[in-house]
């Protein structure tokens, strides 16, 4: 969704993680701790990218039980793994920075709009 990117200009800082997609899905007021009257600043981050990671995982530990995945989530060193992603906007975004985070080698996206696809080069893995 195009409102996913466009907010960013009116936030006052960003997560890494919306930082690193370009990505903001939801914002968080912070009270500023020094301020008097208390004053708030607006965060955008990015919880695509815990959610695609977490059911990613727990269809990978379900379907296959005997690949050893490290207490952060990642592949094992010695299996290489690979990732399809159907679409281009930002929750694709999200999704291959969750791929990414997992530790599959190859993250492929297929999308009927490759000026999509390539906005997102901008931001990254």
């Amino acid at each position: 969704m195009p409102i996913k990117t466009a907010i960013i200009p009116y936030l006052d800082a960003l997560t890494p993680e919306a930082s690193q997609t370009g990505v903001v899905n939801t914002i968080v007021k912070v009270p500023i701790p020094s301020s008097f009257p208390t004053s708030y600043k607006l965060v955008g981050t990015n919880t695509d990218i815990l959610g695609v990671k977490n059911a990613l995982l727990s269809a990978l530990r379900s379907q296959h039980p005997n690949v050893s995945l490290s207490l952060q989530g990642r592949y094992c060193k010695s299996m290489r793994g690979a990732g399809v992603i159907i679409g281009g906007g930002a929750t694709a975004r999200s999704a291959a920075h969750a791929l990414w985070m997992v530790g599959l080698q190859n993250i492929y996206l297929i999308n009927r709009d490759v000026e999509e696809v390539n906005m997102g080069a901008e931001f990254p893995l």
